[in-house]
């Protein structure tokens, strides 16, 4: 799956303009919620803002049909009915018709100093304007918005296997967006490099952790039908 992700988001004119460090496919190791892996590199990078956009789109995140035997938290948020539930709700934004835009996400690296270093992650229907996610609060509940914030961040960790190679996806949760408490926090491990080979050793440990555990990613519209369609491997 892996592999096919890749495969499939290595888009002509698209992908050469996406740094390195950001290229392959990452493990969202250590998400207590169930989903396994992300691709970045199907988007935009502008280079004067230090902002990286990227769509919710085919093959651009993979969820487990079942729960692996080390999963984080005891694999509370992994039962088939929470992972199929969280995926329906994030891939039913796709058709969610013209009033309502697709969610695309970003990863804006400007106020991290020099390099991609520390990005804040926010996500938007629409333009940059209209944020759903980060300063707007992310609860589900539209009441609660104003009130209940979460900050995600992307911040670039220290790694022989070279830069890139191991991200911290901070997530922090507070009131009125005074974010303070760490909350859900999880590490993006590269196991898939910029040029689609395995990543060791971080391939053969997400290996390991999923086990005989398959998964499934959204692979794009059936023709002429509205339903998401789904493979796996």
């Amino acid at each position: 799956m892996a592999a096919a992700m890749y495969a499939a988001t290595k888009v002509d004119g698209v992908f050469d303009r996406v740094p390195v460090p950001l290229r392959g496919v990452f493990w969202m190791k250590g998400n207590g919620v169930g989903e396994e892996l992300a691709v970045l590199q199907n988007g935009l990078f502008f280079d004067t803002e230090q902002l990286l956009l990227t769509p919710l789109g085919p093959f651009g995140w993979g969820w487990p049909v079942g729960k692996p035997a080390k999963a984080p938290a005891g694999g509370g948020m992994y039962a088939p009915a929470l992972v199929e539930t969280g995926a329906k709700t994030l891939l039913g934004e796709l058709s969610a018709g013209p009033d309502q835009p697709p969610i695309s996400y970003s990863f804006n690296f400007s106020k991290g100093g020099a390099g991609l270093k520390l990005a804040n992650l926010d996500a938007h229907r629409g333009d940059l304007s209209d944020t759903i996610l980060h300063g707007a609060g992310y609860t589900g509940c539209s009441c609660l918005r104003p009130i209940c914030t979460q900050t995600f961040t992307l911040e670039a960790r220290p790694s022989p296997l070279g830069e890139g190679s191991v991200w911290h996806r901070g997530i922090k949760i507070g009131c009125c967006n005074a974010d303070c408490i760490p909350f859900g926090s999880y590490s993006l491990v590269k196991v898939i490099d910029a040029e689609g080979k395995p990543l060791e050793p971080h391939h053969a440990e997400f290996i390991e952790y999923m086990g005989d555990v398959q998964l499934f990613t959204w692979s794009g519209f059936a023709e002429g039908a509205e339903p998401a369609t789904m493979q796996r491997s």
